[in-house]
């Protein structure tokens, strides 16, 4: 089975971080759709995920916290179990969209409040 690469982006190329964009006349063919070029692509580094997982979880532990909740309060209004939200907050756990969503939801954030900064 081959595997192909996704269809460019708008524009034709994957810049990366500190990389030209790959334009046609940066790659040479050699024949077929084979591509030869000497740098070597690297991308940016990113966060871990226990270093994501534990801001996520430090992120909703202190909007929990200044809106005077409990875990327990917190989990039952989003409709999770208290120990599985000790181990969000604690980065233990990975918690789907629809558990951020109803965790934002109760805490009258956006997803994106909960995940900012990772």
């Amino acid at each position: 089975m081959t595997t192909t690469a996704p269809p460019p982006a708008p524009g034709g190329d994957y810049p990366l971080a500190g990389q030209p964009p790959l334009t046609a006349s940066s790659l040479a063919s050699t024949g077929g759709d084979k591509l030869q070029r000497k740098e070597v692509l690297t991308m940016p580094r990113m966060r871990s995920e226990e270093a994501t997982l534990k801001a996520i979880g430090a992120t909703v532990r202190t909007y929990r916290e200044d809106r005077g909740l409990s875990q327990a309060d917190l989990a039952t209004l989003a409709e999770l179990d208290r120990s599985y939200l000790s181990g969000l907050e604690n980065g233990k756990r990975n918690p789907s969209i629809g558990v951020l969503w109803k965790t934002a939801k109760v805490l009258r954030v956006t997803v994106s409040d909960l995940t900012a900064g990772v």
